[in-house]
């Protein structure tokens, strides 16, 4: 058994042992994970993967669901069905159906802030389909149980305070923010059959709008915050920095064919900053700064020539910035505002409150301008 779920137990064991008989523990299912849906009949179905005492049994974990009109009748339809009284002092996850978070989730959220036994650094995530569809992923498939899964995917994926951990607290803290919109990890099964944050869902206020590729975590992350040690991949274009190319190229890859090749990096330090044009207001420049370690190239680089290293970090701008553009555009498209253009607009405007709906009908129309400053200070010995 894993050694950290083991101690997830004892951690639960010694929780309850105080107040409650061992009798009474065989009884009560805790609740580790949960997943939120709307079914036909505008019912809410809640599936939970639970932590279950039972002296004659092996397997300490289960999965239960129970359907009702509000979260509370859900626990209650499920319990009725196990016999188990559940409790969510657990709770670690709060996974919602892609439906569900289409129409927001405050309503949902709101009853779980209201409720003293629940933590706040529960983590909320979204999936592709229907939560139900994650939960019921069957554990000979991912070697634990699936809210252990999940959570621990989280983690691992986040490794820091950053994006995918968003906690509940930092969720409802963004969605009363004027100027700002959160996002979350959302969860899909691919051709694996096991489930994988497979993109970044966009909310608008609190209502889900879309989504981005989980490969832009890097870019979202830089933008919220200064970060340290994280990946990133780059397909650049040949023909610039052909003189420096030392190999005969065979054309027999794709991106050969097409003109390109690849690239990998340790971003060892990036920043951002936005700033508003005093001239006009709905200007913004926002100027990203990363100090890169060259980790991978897929073809033979002179890096001990300075202006080969040069002209290498030039396409590297050009590259993250046409990204960021492309990102941008989508988030307007979706009147999306993660990056919190609207956070610098309200700071520095001159009437003292920013009305929420103002800015969204500003936003679609801001210009952003990316000024990307890249500095590879490593790249080893590679290609020498």
């Amino acid at each position: 058994m894993n050694k950290r779920f083991i101690v997830v137990l004892v951690t639960i064991l010694v929780l309850l042992s105080g107040c409650i008989q061992s009798q009474q523990l065989e009884q009560l299912g805790i609740i580790h994970t949960r997943g939120i849906d709307i079914l036909e009949d505008e019912q809410i179905e809640s599936t939970m993967s639970i932590f279950q005492f039972e002296a004659q049994s092996q397997n300490f974990t289960k999965i239960v669901s129970g359907t009702g009109k509000t979260v509370k009748g859900t626990l209650e339809d499920a319990g009725n069905k196990s016999n188990y009284r559940l409790v969510p002092g657990k709770l670690q996850l709060e996974l919602f159906g892609q439906e569900v978070a289409k129409e927001g989730l405050i309503s949902y959220l709101d009853t779980l802030r209201r409720d003293a036994i629940i933590p706040d650094a529960l983590y909320l995530a979204v999936s592709a389909t229907t939560a139900k569809d994650i939960m019921m992923v069957q554990e000979d498939k991912i070697s634990s149980n699936i809210g252990q899964y999940l959570s621990e995917l989280i983690e691992e994926v986040a490794r820091d305070h950053n994006f995918p951990k968003v906690s509940l607290q930092e969720y409802m803290r963004i969605v009363g923010t004027t100027g700002k919109d959160p996002i979350l990890p959302q969860f899909s099964i691919k051709d694996s059959n096991v489930p994988e944050i497979s993109s970044i869902a966009i909310f608008s206020d609190d209502k889900y709008v879309g989504e981005i590729p989980i490969n832009e975590m890097t870019l979202f992350n830089i933008m919220e915050k200064k970060i340290e040690a994280r990946w990133i991949e780059l397909m650049l274009p040949v023909e610039p920095l052909q003189q420096y190319i030392q190999n005969e190229l065979s054309g027999e890859t794709k991106e050969e064919k097409e003109g390109f090749f690849r690239t990998a990096y340790t971003v060892e330090q990036g920043k951002s900053k936005i700033k508003q044009s005093k001239e006009n207001k709905l200007a913004f420049t926002t100027e990203i700064e990363m100090d890169l370690s060259l980790l991978e190239i897929s073809l033979t680089y002179n890096l001990e020539e300075p202006d080969a290293v040069k002209a290498l970090e030039k396409e590297v701008e050009k590259k993250l910035k046409a990204r960021y553009e492309s990102i941008m555009d989508q988030l307007q498209e979706m009147n999306a505002d993660p990056f919190g253009y609207g956070v610098v607009y309200r700071i520095n405007q001159d009437k003292e409150k920013l009305d929420r709906n103002e800015w969204k009908s500003i936003y679609p129309d801001i210009e952003v301008d990316f000024k990307v400053n890249v500095n590879i200070i490593r790249h080893g010995t590679l290609n020498k």
